[in-house]
C-alpha cells in the first residue's frame, strides 16, 4: 500500500513565501497605522507654539526574530523626541512630562488659550495624555489590519 501526496511542491513553496511576505506586509501595515497614530496624537497634543506636535515622532517597524531565525515580533514606535529643540530655547522634554501627564484630560491642569483654540479646530479632544488616547484611538484598527495583513495570500 502506498500513499501519494500531490502539490507537497506547491506547499512547500507556498510556506516559504508565507515566511518572507507576510512579515513585510503587516510591517508595512503597522507603519501605516503608527502614522495614523502619530497625526492624531499631534491633533491631541495642547499647543502653545507647536513644539509638542513637531516632536512626535514615528519609528518605522523593524522586527525582531528568535535564535532560531523565526520572525516574533515587529514594531513601530510613536514617540515624543525629548530632546527635540523648542522654539524658545530648551527641549520640549523640559515640559513635555508635565503637559502629557497633568494636563487634562490626564490630570487637573487645564488648557490654555491656544490650546482652547485649537480645540475647536479639531475632532478630538486636545490635553494630556495625547499618545495613550491617540494609540486608543486605532487600537482595534491596528489589530485587525495586522492580522488581514498576515493572512493576506493565503
Amino acid at each position: 500500500m502506498s500513499i501519494t501526496v500531490e502539490g507537497i511542491f506547491d506547499v512547500e513553496s507556498l510556506v516559504a513565501r508565507i515566511s518572507v511576505e507576510a512579515p513585510r506586509r503587516v510591517m508595512a501595515t503597522m507603519n501605516k497605522n503608527a502614522m495614523l497614530v502619530a497625526a492624531t496624537a499631534r491633533k491631541m497634543a495642547p499647543e502653545l507654539d507647536g513644539n509638542l506636535e513637531d516632536s512626535i515622532m514615528v519609528s518605522p517597524a523593524s522586527q525582531g526574530r528568535d535564535e532560531a531565525g523565526r520572525f516574533v515580533v515587529a514594531s513601530a514606535d510613536v514617540y515624543l523626541d525629548l530632546d527635540h529643540a523648542a522654539k524658545h530655547g530648551g527641549t520640549v522634554g523640559q515640559y513635555a512630562y508635565i503637559m502629557h501627564e497633568y494636563l487634562t484630560p490626564a490630570g487637573d491642569m487645564q488648557l490654555g488659550d491656544q490650546s482652547q483654540l485649537k480645540q475647536a479646530q479639531v475632532d478630538v479632544e486636545v490635553g494630556g495624555w495625547f499618545l495613550y488616547r491617540a494609540l486608543e484611538h486605532y487600537a482595534d484598527i491596528i489589530y485587525h489590519d495586522a492580522v488581514l495583513a498576515a493572512e493576506e495570500g493565503y
